[in-house]
């Protein structure tokens, strides 16, 4: 009925040629109406046409109509031909774009399985098969699956089409929005720019298509934390939405989701009325155009939901979030993460109804499926700290029964928190939980082989945003060598050490079982930084509590930015003035006071902190905290006597720092080294033909980057020789090392010293047998040297380099080390650095050691002065010689405060109290 209204419409109007089309269209379908009749080949091509321009125009109803005829002539003829395969995709898609996710993929799947058997395995239509089973992975969450499938059906279509063929702008496209997904930033725009640059040589300007392509870059741009611009993605946006309304219907629903994806923009800049806005006009023209439980109404109504709650309408939203609720009911499994969403914003809305409780109820629904799942992308951290926000809410209120709360609270916290190096060490102690040396090779072989893919498929990442002729041609079969060769080991690992899955896994400790590891003299410190809000837990053997902090994450970034700036020694010594400020003693405490000071009942009178830190705080030294209120909050020159005194935190209490808490777990039920070991091995004062100065640092930065343009037409082996051959020698290395060595009771023969400290004495030793490895050389954080991607320590150069020894030991190859070590010292500048700008601390040289097998590292956090270095090492060391029963952090305490309390014989000594030179050291592992 619904064809013949549509046919005499179309005489009213006069549109002869469309009655035509319509009535031979109608003709085919009646002669359809006895089931199992095959179609001839012009009845098919009419129906295939149609049936693409009914999808192009969201006329999706009609489309399945025709879909299924399609689907059930050519079951009837061949149910595995490729006619019935391309019907089962077009049934699939149709389901997929109206919200009806799992059907879409048996669909999807069923389609796959028949292309693979009757196309060769290059053929497109296999490729778009491929493609389409890997955006059904993709809405349900299986990102793995989901790029396995998208690579595949790139490189069919890059070998078998054009340069230009808008096929591979999908492809590329689809890997992009999955990288957005897993926030894997860096990776989404490169890929973006080339599937736009092949789609605007290609399609008209005006093309629907294009405006897909701009609607991802505007969220690349708006949730790429390093490159956000919310008003060049509203251009982007704007300039979507006027394509789309120039090629496409009124009611098209792609019009909504442009209208949806500005009006979420407009809402992220602070524009409420205009934000609602739009998001009214795309929920109209959703409700218009789709079925009443689309997924993507229910998305509209959680943008329209957050917006009214900051407008102070939460009773609105809480209406809005419980739609979105039933409609994600019909769609989704209930562990899908949409309603870990849709839970979230309920506790939000009721939170500022003043119905706390139900809030708290809410969000833990949300949680549950959180904690589900393995991966903690930002969203997931994001969801957790608003967990603890409304949990904070509740306690303040309750007036019994806290600890409940409390344990909470630190599970939760520790879920937020989940870093690359946390990870390492818990891999690290994984692989020495076994005493069978066959099965820790196993161990450390497959860790390497993961470590290796990830660096890999970064690399392939950055070729596939590369024309074809311009890429590397054997990483696709690296990286399948190293899966075949993993999943080999995997399983022999799975079959001989089943538990090791469960220990390297290991996303929190309970309180009870955290207890287990502290020990007397002990305090616990966790801190979880918020957008909005800070949390700081502290736990001995006799106490608990916990707080919440009115300290947002910017605010401690610009903190912490603001001490580091008057800590670098190398600045100090280019930049001081009289009037210059110093370390800023009022900010140092402000930070004190309100993160630790509302704990310090539980932890005060503990001489060791054991603190976990997160976000900014992984690159600061806690030592530099003050604990009372300084005399002169923003020093100058004149003041430099008044650091002697102040009070550093240093002065009570020994210092650690854990990437987690689930690491001290993983470290102290680490088995006790054999008897038979050597004490240590050293690499030091590398010889490299620069200046010699006492008074060098152990770093390059200034050097390295102001010899970039040197060398432009030589190889960048070459740059890298140039800038390392002109860095400072560091003769005090050699002393230090010695006499660390004779502390330790180590052989000269077991030292490694200048022309001697090269990386390949370093590969080729057997370091697994010593407990102290030790460097004392340069360190180079990611871009201190062109074409350098991440940290490095700086070794001999050989004369004539190679690519096994180029002069610079890099994270991704400390990390293939073979180590069992008890302390690991980096003695050289930025050790602690992240592995990336961008990054967290502590991402770099640290995570690549914990892997390669250390227990503890001792790491610096600036560039530091080369006499001062050695002063407090050779001290740390000395102290424990003395005293053996002393932990590391404590004797490192020591030390600190030795130079700290030092009487200064002349005016320059009084540099010796100031942070800066006393304070760069950190101990991250176990100190005890």
């Amino acid at each position: 009925m619904q064809l013949l209204f549509c046919a005499v419409d179309a005489l009213i109007r006069g549109q002869e040629h469309l009655l035509r089309r319509q009535i031979r269209f109608i003709a085919v379908c009646l002669s359809l109406a006895v089931a199992g009749v095959p179609l001839r080949a012009d009845d098919t091509a009419a129906l295939k046409a149609q049936l693409s321009a009914l999808a192009r125009d969201a006329r999706y109803p009609e489309a399945m109509a025709i879909a299924q005829k399609l689907a059930d002539a050519a079951k009837s003829t061949n149910r595995e031909s490729k006619d019935y395969a391309e019907a089962v995709s077009w049934l699939a898609f149709l389901h997929q774009v109206q919200g009806e996710v799992a059907a879409s993929g048996a669909l999807f799947r069923e389609a796959y399985e028949i292309y693979s058997k009757v196309l060769p395995p290059d053929d497109p239509d296999l490729a778009t098969s491929l493609n389409n089973l890997g955006f059904y992975y993709c809405q349900i969450g299986d990102f793995r699956q989901s790029e396995i499938l998208y690579r595949r059906s790139l490189d069919i279509r890059e070998r078998v089409l054009a340069k230009n063929d808008p096929a591979i702008a999908d492809s590329l496209n689809n890997l992009a929005e999955l990288y957005k997904s897993e926030e894997r930033w860096d990776e989404v725009v490169p890929l973006l720019n080339r599937a736009l640059e092949i789609r605007t040589r290609s399609l008209p300007p005006n093309h629907p298509i294009i405006a897909g392509t701009l609607q991802n870059l505007a969220g690349a741009l708006e949730t790429d934390p390093s490159r956000g611009s919310f008003e060049e993605a509203q251009r982007l946006l704007e300039k979507a939405l006027e394509i789309r309304r120039s090629s496409q219907r009124a009611d098209h629903p792609e019009i909504a989701g442009t209208l949806s994806k500005l009006a979420t923009n407009l809402f992220n800049q602070g524009k409420y009325k205009q934000a609602e806005k739009r998001f009214r006009e795309a929920l109209a023209l959703r409700r218009a155009s789709q079925p009443p439980h689309h997924p993507d109404i229910a998305s509209t109504l959680v943008g329209l939901s957050l917006n009214q709650i900051e407008q102070g309408k939460p009773e609105e939203a809480e209406k809005l979030l419980l739609e979105t609720l039933e409609i994600r009911k019909e769609v989704f499994a209930p562990t899908a993460d949409q309603f870990a969403e849709s839970y979230r914003y309920l506790g939000r809305a009721q939170l500022h109804e003043g119905r706390t409780a139900d809030a708290l109820e809410s969000i833990r629904k949300g949680t549950s499926i959180i904690l589900a799942r393995a991966a903690r992308r930002e969203k997931a951290v994001e969801h957790l700290t608003e967990h603890l926000q409304i949990l904070a809410a509740a306690d303040a209120i309750k007036t019994a029964d806290h600890k409940a709360d409390f344990d909470e609270g630190f599970t939760i916290g520790q879920n937020a928190e989940q870093s690359e190096t946390a990870r390492a060490v818990a891999g690290m102690a994984a692989r020495f939980a076994t005493q069978d040396e066959r099965l820790q090779k196993l161990v450390s072989e497959l860790q390497t082989i993961e470590a290796t893919q990830t660096v890999l498929e970064r690399h392939l990442t950055d070729d596939l945003a590369k024309p074809p002729e311009e890429r590397e041609t054997d990483i696709r079969k690296q990286l399948d060598d190293y899966e075949k060769k993993r999943i080999e080991i995997n399983n022999e690992v799975k079959s001989a050490f089943p538990e090791y899955f469960d220990l390297v896994n290991a996303s929190s400790v309970t309180t009870e079982d955290a207890v287990k590891f502290i020990k007397d003299d002990e305090a616990l410190i966790t801190i979880v930084s918020g957008a909005d809000r800070t949390y700081v837990w502290a736990l001995t053997k006799q106490g608990f509590a916990w707080h919440e902090a009115n300290v947002s994450k910017i605010w401690l970034e610009n903190a912490i930015k603001t001490l580091r700036a008057t800590l670098d020694t190398e600045d100090l010594k280019r930049n001081i003035t009289a009037s210059s400020g110093l370390f800023d003693l009022g900010l140092s405490y402000q930070l004190y006071s309100q993160l630790l000071a509302p704990l310090e009942a539980t932890f005060s009178s503990k001489a060791k902190l054991i603190i976990v830190p997160s976000g900014p705080l992984t690159s600061l030294p806690f030592q530099v905290l003050v604990t009372k209120q300084p005399k002169v909050l923003r020093p100058v020159l004149g003041d430099l006597a008044m650091y002697r005194d102040t009070a550093w935190i240093i002065r009570e209490h020994a210092i650690t720092v854990l990437p987690s808490v689930t690491s001290l777990k993983a470290l102290r039920t680490l088995p006790k080294f054999a008897e038979n070991r050597k004490p240590m091995v050293g690499f030091g004062n590398p010889q490299l033909g620069g200046v010699k100065s006492e008074a060098a640092t152990r770093g390059a930065a200034d050097r390295a980057k102001s010899s970039k343009s040197r060398g432009l037409s030589a190889s960048m082996v070459d740059k890298v020789m140039d800038i390392l051959r002109r860095l400072p020698d560091l003769p005090g290395a050699e002393e230090e090392l010695r006499t660390v060595a004779k502390d330790l009771g180590a052989t000269e023969t077991d030292l490694h010293l200048g022309a001697a400290a090269t990386k390949s004495a370093v590969k080729n030793a057997d370091l697994s047998k010593f407990n102290v490895v030790y460097f004392a050389t340069h360190g180079l954080v990611a871009d201190d040297v062109p074409g350098l991607s991440e940290p490095a320590l700086v070794m001999t150069p050989p004369d004539d380099p190679t690519d096994d020894d180029d002069g610079l030991l890099t994270a991704s190859e400390v990390s293939q080390l073979n180590l069992n070590a008890d302390w690991v010292v980096l003695a050289a500048c930025n050790t602690a650095a992240e592995s990336k700008p961008g990054a967290r601390a502590l991402s770099g040289l640290a995570k690549a050691f914990f892997h390669a097998g250390a227990r503890a590292i001792l790491v610096s956090h600036w560039r530091v002065d080369s006499e001062a270095a050695a002063t407090l090492t050779t001290s740390t060391f000395g102290i424990r010689a003395k005293d053996p029963a002393l932990g590391r952090s404590e004797a490192l305490r020591e030390a600190m405060l030795q130079q700290i309390t030092k009487a200064p014989a002349t005016p320059a000594q009084l540099w010796d109290a100031y942070p800066a030179f006393w304070a760069p050291f950190s101990v991250v592992g176990d100190g005890s």
